[in-house]
């Protein structure tokens, strides 16, 4: 009971990268860092570019710019994944594909992409989206594909939606 209390403890006051560090280290967990990403903050879409643009920095890739049509196709998706109670690339409803979405705000894409995340259990933040898109070998493809040059964000509870766009 007592290992629990103090897991309890390092997670509220450091974040889980503290409980991983005191356990696997046999230490005690390190002190809070600053950082511009707060682990339990909700996500935001200036959150997630700056994380997604740091990524494509790591591989000499310009920045992608955030597009308001496209933070409006990747929302239209993430509600749709709520209101249908789905996680996918392809609605179950009607069978569209997510990157679909925007050719229904008025952008032309000549090529697009769409990184999903979703965290039944709560707490996803922008932090652990871009770490989840990482992790994942297409994801990371198409978070750092040179080609795409515009990006949009739609966040709807647990499900985060990223949109790529070449035009």
């Amino acid at each position: 009971m007592k290992k629990l209390a103090v897991i309890a403890i390092l997670l509220a006051l450091f974040g889980p990268s503290a409980v991983l560090y005191a356990a696997y280290s046999g230490k005690t967990a390190p002190k809070p860092v600053k950082s511009a990403v707060t682990l339990y903050k909700p996500p935001s879409r200036s959150e997630l570019l700056a994380l997604v643009n740091a990524e494509r920095a790591k591989y000499g890739v310009a920045p992608l710019k955030e597009d308001p049509r496209l933070d409006q196709s990747a929302q239209d998706k993430a509600d749709d994944e709520v209101i249908y109670n789905y996680f996918g690339h392809v609605s179950p409803h009607d069978g569209k594909q997510g990157y679909l979405y925007m050719n229904t705000v008025g952008i032309h894409c000549t090529s697009g992409g769409e990184n999903l995340t979703e965290n039944e259990f709560g707490g996803n933040t922008s932090l652990t989206a871009v770490i989840s898109w990482t992790n994942s070998p297409p994801h990371h493809k198409a978070m750092i594909n040179p080609e795409y040059t515009l990006t949009g964000f739609g966040i709807n509870g647990n499900q985060i939606v990223e949109h790529f766009c070449q035009q």
